[in-house]
């Protein structure tokens, strides 16, 4: 069986870590301005924040509606002779934005330890192996009974990830990857020895002590995303700097190092988990393309774990409806018609973030809705400096 997790910003979020945009645009508005170093534009940029934080916080978004002729020039006119420079500089100051970014999601990532004890490692591996559990309206499954259909009908397990992330908080507490687990307690559980692949950062990774901009993938999915005014200077960079490119076809090295692409692993996968991510139009081609997916393989299924965004906690005797709204969201994130819709909908579970909530008993937790996939994963031992 393979297992994939496609694995979003929530992640280190849910750690602990101040990794959002509106936390970095905290950090970016603060710095020092010093517009005879760093340039007019990034103060202009800076201004252009301020006026609309909360359009901002998805940046992403923001970049693809931003009107480029003020970030440069002087009431939006761009003298024909000072085409050239103006289009440096707007390059110039996106690049010094992303770059800053970078440099604050690597501070961010460092507060997390390279040395994690093997116990809360055991214990990270565990849930990661609990939140697919796959259950239905008409019938819930435990976790036992499920595992038990996985190994009766699959024999074995293999896990991979897919991450949004520039930042290598996965790996460390991965460890060393790929692998194979051998530990007692999830052997004991699963039958078989589990394998968890190497991730896979499908938007560029922050490596070394220099952040370059250039390797960091950012900005929408597609080309008509991009709503700025017609520019007095070329703009076919910010089509390159801002849609992104098509990561299906990312190659990486499989199991057996042999060359693969992040497609082939998505169509080979029976149970898909969306972690962290938000299912924004900035990566609109991803839900479009998992959507196509499960049209086109009736066994694969799909777990989004909801960060209490859509309910704030599931009351009991309620979860058909909580289900739906999951369902709901992410079926238009697919953009689906009627047909598919039908077809795939009902292999669409949720996990929430939180335990239900029963009012005679506030400690029962539903089996299906589950334990929060975050910082409660390691019983608060995980240290963030």
């Amino acid at each position: 069986m393979n297992l994939t997790y496609i694995i979003g910003n929530g992640f280190d979020i849910g750690l602990g870590l101040k990794t959002s945009y509106a936390d970095f645009l905290n950090e970016f508005l603060s710095l020092d301005s010093d517009w005879a170093r760093d340039g007019k534009g990034v103060e202009r940029l800076r201004k252009m924040i301020v006026r609309d934080r909360q359009s901002w916080s998805d940046a992403e978004q923001a970049f693809a509606k931003i009107d480029f002729n003020k970030l440069v020039a002087v009431d939006g006119w761009i003298p024909s002779c000072d085409k050239e420079l103006h289009e440096y500089r707007a390059q110039d100051t996106c690049n010094f934005f992303i770059r800053k970014l970078g440099e604050f999601l690597m501070a961010q990532q460092e507060r997390v330890s390279l040395s994690i004890d093997d116990s809360i490692r055991h214990q990270f591996l565990k849930a990661l192996l609990i939140a697919p559990v796959i259950h239905s309206q008409s019938k819930r499954y435990s976790f036992q009974e499920w595992q038990t259909q996985v190994m009766q009908t699959f024999g074995s397990l293999d896990v991979n990830f897919i991450t949004f992330n520039y930042t290598s908080v996965l790996e460390r507490l991965l460890g060393a990857t790929p692998f194979t687990c051998y530990n007692d307690e999830i052997m004991k559980e699963w039958g078989a020895p589990v394998r968890f692949n190497t991730p896979i950062h499908v938007h560029g990774k922050l490596e070394g002590r220099e952040v370059d901009p250039d390797k960091m993938v950012f900005g929408v999915s597609y080309r008509d995303q991009i709503e700025h005014p017609p520019l007095g200077f070329d703009d076919a960079w910010i089509e390159k700097r801002f849609v992104k490119p098509d990561r299906l076809d990312f190659e990486c090295k499989s199991v057996d190092d042999a060359s693969s692409d992040v497609s082939s692993i998505l169509a080979a996968s029976d149970v898909i988990v969306l972690f962290g991510v938000s299912l924004g139009s900035s990566d609109a081609k991803w839900w479009n393309s998992l959507g196509e997916l499960m049209r086109k393989n009736g066994r694969m299924h799909l777990v989004y774990c909801d960060f209490n965004k859509i309910a704030q906690c599931p009351v009991a005797g309620f979860e058909t409806e909580y289900l739906e709204l999951v369902r709901n969201k992410v079926l238009q994130a697919m953009e689906v018609g009627l047909e598919t819709r039908q077809y795939i909908e009902k292999r669409i579970f949720a996990l929430s973030q939180g335990p239900v909530y029963y009012p005679d008993d506030k400690e029962r937790q539903d089996p299906i809705m589950g334990d929060p996939l975050c910082l409660k994963w390691f019983g608060g031992k995980l240290e963030i400096q």
